[in-house]
């Protein structure tokens, strides 16, 4: 499907690799296979402190997918950045690591090079990293269907 918005969670590239994240993050659990934030939080099994507790008990394997060749390693740097962001991960070396190879990611953004508001949004994100103390902190979201529904308002074609 590719990209509807061009906020970092605003295409099928960041989603997949969220999912690969969250594979990583619930092996072993009952939430292996077909885990993602929204299942996990929308059944109320799970909440946000759970959630964060599980990312923070896995960086070192979710820093070690970051650092193997993977296509659109950019993007999962950011990803992994804003899952830190959204779920509150506990600041350690870690996280600090995370956080320093999602500023790289959105600095080498190859997309914000040649687009201005990709590029706004890699700017506020990096802010946001470099701003990061330990609390949830939301990332600018824009769902498919949220888009959708903004362009047909407008009488945009979809």
């Amino acid at each position: 499907m590719g990209w509807w918005s061009t906020t970092v969670m605003g295409g099928d590239s960041p989603l997949d690799a969220e999912g690969d994240f969250f594979h990583i993050v619930f092996k072993g659990t009952k939430y292996e296979d077909g885990c993602d934030r929204m299942d996990a939080q929308d059944a109320g099994e799970l909440t946000r402190e759970e959630i964060s507790e599980a990312i923070f008990q896995r960086l070192p394997e979710l820093l070690e997918r970051v650092r193997g060749p993977v296509p659109d390693l950019d993007i999962f740097k950011q990803v992994l950045g804003v899952l830190i962001l959204e779920f509150g991960v506990p600041v350690n070396d870690l996280t600090r690591e995370v956080i320093d190879l999602a500023i790289d990611g959105a600095k080498h953004d190859e997309w914000a090079q040649t687009d201005e508001e990709r590029a706004a949004y890699m700017q506020a994100f990096i802010l946001q990293l470099n701003e990061y103390d330990g609390k949830p902190t939301e990332v600018k979201f824009e769902g498919l269907f949220e888009k959708l529904a903004e362009h047909l308002e407008a009488g945009i074609p979809v």
